[in-house]
């Protein structure tokens, strides 16, 4: 049975944790260039091996940034839009690929400002907050409206 929570690499199984995959894939390079660019001379072949291993040289250590939890907003029947548009906006939502099923809070409350009380506004949060679904959901509704 596969773990999916294990990768093999070089006839070696072992668990994706960064650090291990980062220093994986680093000798995996190493052993690369090696092979592409063979030396003779010993002295030299350790010269390359002891710059290949000086960290920035081929690699660099990951950098890991954590993101926080947005906070989810209201379901779609839930909103205070019109009820034609929460209608609409449930049945998109159920098709998985259309639009996000739950809206984060600042999704949900942009929506209602834009849609419901027809107000403009800046949306300002984080990489991987949903901007993008923030800006184009109205104007899909909008488009919706007018068809």
């Amino acid at each position: 049975m596969a773990n999916h929570h294990r990768i093999e690499m070089d006839g070696e199984i072992f668990a994706p944790d960064v650090p291990s995959l980062a220093r994986e894939l680093h000798m995996q390079l190493q052993r690369y260039i090696a092979a592409q660019y063979p030396i003779r001379h010993a002295t030299v072949v350790a010269e390359r091996h002891a710059l290949l291993e000086t960290a920035g040289v081929i690699s660099q250590e990951p950098f890991i940034e954590s993101m926080p939890g947005y906070t989810r907003g209201k379901q779609y029947h839930e909103l205070a839009l019109p009820q034609e548009t929460r209608i609409v906006l449930e049945e998109l939502a159920q098709k998985d690929t259309v639009i996000p099923a739950q809206l984060y809070r600042h999704q949900a409350e942009a929506l209602e400002t834009f849609l419901g009380q027809d107000r403009d506004l800046i949306v300002v949060t984080g990489t991987g907050s949903g901007k993008t679904e923030t800006f184009l959901l109205p104007i899909l509704v909008r488009f919706l409206e007018e068809a």
